[in-house]
């Protein structure tokens, strides 16, 4: 059996030989100096953005959310994010502000002080 050392030393010298592109059609980015997230999703940091790619000869767009591409269809207008998990975020985000709605003053209140028995103006 080789020792622990030899085996970490390949497997470091395998991953830095992987070549990693986007996999948008006709895209042919080496992703080797791009950013972990890009590498790691396999699209470039152009194609992340653009509202129409062509992937596997689909339309689709990457779902910030997901990191995934999704067809155009699962997303409302130019958002970046499809639907559903879009639904998801905004359903934890309103149970989140009304748990702790009595921590955030109503806006009118923000710009009074109370002085004793009485609000003032500030």
């Amino acid at each position: 059996m080789p020792p622990a050392a030899s085996v970490k030393r390949s497997k470091a010298c395998h991953q830095s030989v992987q070549a990693f592109y986007c996999q948008v059609e006709g895209c042919n980015i080496d992703l080797a100096t791009a950013k972990d997230y890009h590498r790691k999703h396999r699209v470039c940091e152009c194609h992340s953005k653009s509202p129409k790619v062509i992937v596997a000869g689909h339309d689709r767009r990457f779902c910030q959310q997901c990191s995934r591409f999704h067809d155009l269809s699962e997303f409302d207008q130019k958002k970046r994010s499809c639907r559903r998990r879009l639904s998801e975020h905004n359903a934890r985000g309103g149970s989140h502000r009304q748990k702790h709605s009595h921590l955030i003053p109503p806006c009118s209140l923000l710009h009074f002080m109370k002085k004793g028995n009485r609000w003032t103006s500030f």
